[in-house]
């Protein structure tokens, strides 16, 4: 006989108002790949995958029985990634020219209640607080090289790689009595 759960959160019925699944998640993705030789001499490949996985509802338990929760804000996480690579191979009598270019995209949002944080800084707030994260990647990476390809005791690889990447970072966080808190003043007020 188990009691009905009962807690912030959660209605009498044990359950979420509103919600089937207050906990969940789910993934997806797919994943591409094209070879093509033209000719004796070359050789493209391309590559693509994607993926998306999404999470709603709290990240783990905090206090009580096993589904209570203290979350005033439900807490939810997106991400998107894609890949894309293409190689090329050409063969010369005595190497191989290969050119390998990637491309990485990712994009990535989550929220996490924070009011308990807050109401141990600033005490009792109205309404609940919030921290939002967004990342945001952008990474570019070249290789081009020559390697050997004979039987003899000298072999070689010359090569020369680029690499560049962009990362935005954004982290929001609504606080009440944030700034009177700090004495600040918010322009508009």
């Amino acid at each position: 006989n188990k009691a009905p759960l009962v807690g912030l959160g959660f209605g009498p019925d044990g359950k979420v108002p509103g919600k089937d699944n207050f906990n969940d998640d789910n993934s997806w993705s797919v994943r591409a790949n094209l070879m093509a030789y033209l000719g004796d001499a070359l050789r493209v490949q391309l590559k693509y995958m994607h993926r998306e996985y999404r999470v709603h509802g709290t990240a783990g338990v905090l206090y009580g029985n096993e589904l209570d929760t203290i979350d005033y804000v439900e807490p939810f996480n997106r991400d998107n990634l894609d890949i894309y690579n293409a190689v090329v191979d050409y063969d010369l009598d005595g190497a191989t020219i290969t050119s390998s270019t990637s491309y990485y995209k990712r994009y990535n949002l989550d929220r996490q209640d924070t009011t308990l944080f807050s109401q141990s800084v600033f005490g009792p707030v109205d309404p609940s607080s919030q921290l939002l994260n967004q990342n945001k990647y952008n990474d570019f990476n070249q290789e081009l090289r020559i390697a050997s390809k004979s039987d003899g005791a000298l072999q070689y690889v010359f090569g020369a790689y680029y690499s560049k990447l962009n990362k935005n970072f954004i982290q929001d966080g609504f606080w009440p009595e944030y700034n009177d808190y700090f004495g600040a003043t918010v322009i508009g007020e």
